[in-house]
């Protein structure tokens, strides 16, 4: 996993030093000054430069990645010799590498061939101070030149904008969204804009796949230095799909100036959606689009040629697109790290915490215990788990009885393993053992056993549960046992006569209501999944159900279909509060 993300690294940077030569229409002398440049400012060599363009011809972004044999070791400097190397670049800004190891051996400092000009030129470059850095120290600012492309998909720019606040939080609070844009210089094109509820790289990543999905690869990006757009994750996607990724120059706002002057057209749209005061994200998404299509992209533009609009202009260039396949979209976009998972059954990732839980326990064959109010989902969440199995490696045995006994228990899960099981108690428990050891060892399968309505079962069941799991006083545990009840069941783990169980507990499972914008989603994936491509229940609708549900499942499930029900009957198209109200009143209470 090293070696790889080390080698992925490796060719990402490579990639970058290649971007300038990539761009099309260069002559032989323009490649020659650019290889130049390139050698000038990262003291690679002119031989290296061409192995490296050879070598990404024939095998495009993998053809950078190092050999399995393994790249040499580049000499590292002493950090007081480094020290003095950054001194003497501030000192004078225009001193080459050569002149400073120069004067370091001079004033004794190093031994005549110690330093390598290339590992000292990568060293002050790490640190800021490469004769590149030194000349944008020391520029003082000019003024900003009007420039366009020429053809589409040239350069694409993008920004984000804060958008308006929308009743998306938990219990209806009020959100802000944030809008990303991707422009085309040439055209003044909006390739894809969408709102978004959070503000991080995923948005800006999400937003550039939709781009590259309908319109195409571009040969350069232009982005600002803001946090979602400058990380090693873009750097890497823009790499393997050979795209060269540029940044504006800090502090200096003129460079977005394009992207920008959209921003402002975008308040337009702004004010006017305010009017109608959309409450799901998704709604207020619809209304962009709908403007970007009638308000934007077909009218005339005076930065283009005869004031063409920018849909016109986009559709007149003859510059073919092109595509790449859709799983080299999603490999570049992919995040790959290594991560532990915690006693929580979770993972930190990028900042944020997910959720392993399940699947995780399955695995390590641990103690689990899933517990949730009445109609939130338990047994379905089950039921999606077993599915999501794979039956060559783990055997599922699923209980669910109330009145479950020790005897009982280990005679059903017997049954279900196809065998009788002995009359007493003991005799069965070892015989169960002996099943896991011919289950584990032969057939090589992890057993999982489910126990459902966990909070009806007694002491006496729970405490043989503990002693199921002492096998052979193997650290191990022999099976993945799961609980699933009510919240009352972990409640009764609290006490102290259960904490024997309890400090037993691998893992806890909570399954929380859900809130008002995860009851909005609810619907819209129950309606979608039946077929209906349009909205059937308005937004103070989804409020009243919400507020009669408080986020349950089951009554969610229920207040809608009596709805529609009432709907079809009444010849309603759409179910609005009034509809609502009138079914809780009359049918529900």
């Amino acid at each position: 996993m090293k070696d790889h993300k080390r080698a992925e690294e490796i060719a990402t940077h490579r990639m970058q030093l290649l971007s300038p030569l990539l761009a099309e229409g260069l002559d032989a002398a323009q490649v020659r000054l650019i290889k130049a440049r390139i050698c000038e400012q990262t003291g690679v060599s002119e031989r290296t430069i061409r192995r490296y363009l050879n070598q990404y011809k024939i095998d495009g972004f993998s053809g950078l990645k190092p050999k399995s044999k393994g790249q040499r070791r580049i000499e590292s400097i002493p950090a007081n010799i480094l020290e003095q190397a950054i001194l003497l670049r501030r000192e004078v800004p225009g001193r080459s590498v050569s002149q400073i190891i120069q004067i370091l051996e001079w004033e004794g400092l190093a031994l005549p061939g110690e330093i390598k000009r290339s590992t000292l030129q990568e060293k002050l470059s790490e640190r800021g101070y490469s004769s590149r850095h030194m000349k944008i120290y020391a520029d003082s600012g000019v003024a900003a030149r009007r420039f366009q492309r020429n053809h589409r998909n040239q350069l694409w720019h993008s920004d984000l904008k804060y958008g308006p606040y929308l009743p998306i939080g938990k219990d209806g609070q009020k959100k802000q969204v944030y809008l990303i844009i991707f422009v085309d210089d040439a055209t003044r094109f909006i390739l894809h804009g969408e709102f978004y509820p959070i503000m991080d790289q995923i948005i800006v990543e999400d937003c550039f796949r939709k781009a590259i999905m309908k319109n195409g690869i571009p040969e350069r990006v232009y982005f600002d230095n803001g946090k979602q757009y400058r990380n090693k994750w873009m750097v890497r996607a823009c790499a393997k799909m050979g795209i060269r990724l540029l940044y504006a120059k800090p502090y200096s706002p003129e460079a977005t100036g394009k992207v920008e002057r959209i921003n402002r057209v975008v308040d337009s749209f702004l004010a006017e959606a305010s009017l109608e005061k959309p409450k799901t994200i998704d709604r207020l998404n619809q209304l962009f689009w709908v403007w970007l299509r009638e308000c934007y992209q077909v009218k005339s533009h005076s930065a283009l040629q005869n004031n063409m609009s920018p849909e016109a202009a986009c559709q007149s260039d003859r510059k073919a697109l092109r595509f790449l396949s859709p799983e080299t979209i999603a490999s570049a976009f992919l995040h790959c790290e290594e991560r532990k998972v915690d006693k929580s059954g979770c993972i930190s990732f990028e900042g944020k915490r997910y959720e392993i839980r399940l699947m995780y326990t399955a695995n390590r064959q641990q103690f689990t215990v899933a517990t949730g109010d009445p109609g939130n989902g338990k047994t379905t969440i089950i039921r999606k788990f077993q599915d999501a199995l794979d039956e060559s490696k783990y055997m599922v045995m699923y209980l669910a009885d109330s009145k479950l006994t020790p005897r009982h228990f280990y005679k059903g899960l017997l049954e279900q393993l196809g065998c009788e099981s002995k009359f007493y108690r003991g005799d069965a428990k070892r015989q169960l053992h002996r099943e896991i050891e011919l289950m584990k060892g032969i057939h090589n399968l992890k057993p999982i056993v489910i126990l459902d309505e966990a909070h009806l079962l007694d002491k006496e069941m729970l405490e043989e549960v503990r002693f199921l799991l002492n096998f052979k006083m193997e650290a191990e545990s022999p099976m993945t046992l799961i609980l699933v009840g009510q919240s009352e069941l972990w409640d009764r783990f609290k006490l102290q006569s259960y904490a024997a169980i309890r400090q037993r507990i691998d893992l806890q499972c909570k399954i929380p209501h859900l809130d008002r914008a995860q009851v909005y989603e609810y619907m819209k994936s129950h309606l979608s999944y039946a077929g209906t491509d349009h909205e059937v229940f308005s937004d103070n609708a989804v409020d009243e159900i919400y507020r009669f549900s408080s986020g349950t499942a089951r009554l969610i499930n229920k207040v809608c279909i009596h709805c529609l029900l009432y709907g079809a009957q009444n010849n309603r198209r759409i179910i609005d509060d009034h509809i609502v109200k009138l079914v809780i009143e009359g049918e529900l209470t």
